[in-house]
C-alpha cells in the first residue's frame, strides 16, 4: 500500500461503520494478527480491543491502556448520531445505549456493534508500538459481510489476503476504497491493490453504491461489453450528455465567468463543444444510459465528476481531451 492518496478532510465525517448481523463466522481454532501503531492516529480491527463496545476497557484496563500510550479509541455510528462516539478514555454510555435500543428495536434485521467483528475503530497512540490479538470467534465469512450504502469501515481478515477488492465484492457495486497509513497519517487508495500478510487486521473503508454483500466475484450478469470502436457522430443519449456537458460547463465558463482564461468568449464555447463531443464519445455503450439518467436527474450538472468517481481511468483520457480543444483558446494552453 504505498500509493499515497489524500482525502477530504469531510469524507472523516460520512465514513460510516459498518455492522454485521447474524454471520457465518470462518472454522478456525484462533484467528488473530499483529497490528504496528504508528504515533498518531490508527485504524485497526475492533478485534484489537474487543471490550471497547462494553465500556470494560475503562473499567478493567485504563490503567494499563494509559501506559501503553493508548489516548482514545472511536468508532462512527452511523444509524443514529451521524457522529463519532468515543470508547475511550470517556466511555459515552448514553450514546451506545441509544445506539443499542435502536438498533435492537427499531429495526427488522438484527444489527449490533459488538458483532461488527470484521470492523474497524481509530485508535490514537501517542507512541510507535505493536499491538498483538487472538480470539476464537471469528472473523465472520466473506459472504456475510453486510455493507450499507456509503462509506463502511472494515478490517483485513484472512479471507482477503492475496486478492483484490474486484475479487471479493461479491454483489457490492464498490465506488472507491482507501486504507488509511499510520506512518504518513494520510489515506492511501487501495482499490486495485492486493490484500497481504502485512496488512492483516488493519482497517479500510469502502464506499458502496447501495446495501450489498462481500464474497467471491463472479461476473455472470452482463455478458463483456464489446470494444471501444470508433463511433462517429454522437447520436441519441451519447448526443444528450454531450448537451447536458457542453450546457453545464459552456455556461459556467463563458459567460458566468465571462470567458476570463480564454483568448475570446466565442473561443471559449468553441472548445467546450469540442470538449464536450470527445467527452460523450468516451463513454462506453454499457455506460451511457446510466451516466445520462444522472445528468438528467441532475439537472445537467455533476456528471463529469459522478463518472470521474465511477470509472477513474477517464482522467487521462479528459486531460488530453482538455489539451487538445483548449489549444490556443485558453491561456494557458
Amino acid at each position: 500500500m504505498n500509493k499515497k492518496f489524500i482525502l477530504p478532510v469531510s469524507l472523516m465525517l460520512l465514513v460510516n461503520l459498518a455492522v454485521f448481523g447474524l454471520a457465518d463466522w470462518e472454522s478456525a481454532d484462533e484467528y488473530g494478527a499483529t497490528n504496528a501503531f504508528e504515533k498518531g492516529w490508527n485504524l485497526v480491527s475492533v478485534y484489537a480491543f474487543p471490550d471497547a463496545f462494553e465500556g470494560r476497557i475503562a473499567e478493567l484496563n485504563k490503567k494499563q491502556l494509559n501506559n501503553d500510550g493508548i489516548r482514545g479509541i472511536f468508532f462512527y455510528d452511523k444509524y443514529l448520531s451521524k457522529r463519532y462516539i468515543q470508547l475511550y478514555p470517556n466511555y459515552e454510555t448514553e450514546k451506545m445505549n441509544a445506539l443499542k435500543d435502536y438498533l435492537e428495536n427499531d429495526r427488522t434485521d438484527s444489527f449490533s456493534p459488538a458483532s461488527s467483528t470484521a470492523s474497524s475503530m481509530w485508535v490514537y497512540s501517542n507512541k510507535k508500538q505493536e499491538k498483538t490479538y487472538a480470539t476464537t470467534d471469528g472473523p465472520p465469512l466473506l459472504s456475510s459481510m453486510t455493507l450499507k450504502a456509503g462509506w463502511n469501515f472494515l478490517s483485513v481478515t484472512p479471507q482477503m489476503i492475496g486478492k483484490k477488492l474486484a475479487d471479493i465484492k461479491g454483489n457490492c457495486n464498490v465506488l472507491r476504497a482507501y486504507a488509511w497509513d499510520p506512518r504518513s497519517q494520510q489515506w492511501a487508495s487501495i482499490i486495485n491493490i492486493s490484500f497481504d500478510d502485512e496488512g492483516l487486521g488493519m482497517g479500510f473503508v469502502i464506499q458502496v453504491s447501495s446495501n450489498c454483500k462481500l464474497g467471491a466475484s463472479e461476473n455472470t450478469a452482463n455478458p463483456p461489453a464489446p470494444p471501444n470502436l470508433p463511433q462517429g457522430d454522437n447520436t441519441g443519449l451519447r448526443k444528450n450528455i454531450e448537451s447536458y456537458y457542453y450546457q453545464e460547463y459552456s455556461y459556467e465558463e463563458c459567460t458566468l465567468n465571462n470567458a476570463k482564461e480564454y483568448t475570446s468568449k466565442s473561443d471559449c464555447e468553441t472548445a467546450w463543444k469540442c470538449i464536450s463531443i470527445d467527452y460523450a464519445k468516451l463513454i462506453p455503450e454499457t455506460d451511457l444510459q446510466d451516466l445520462a439518467n444522472y445528468m438528467k436527474a441532475h439537472g445537467g450538472e455533476g456528471g463529469d465528476g459522478y463518472y470521474r468517481d465511477k470509472n477513474p481511468s477517464i482522467a487521462s483520457q479528459m486531460n488530453s481531451i482538455f489539451s487538445k480543444c483548449l489549444a490556443g483558446k485558453h491561456i494557458d494552453y
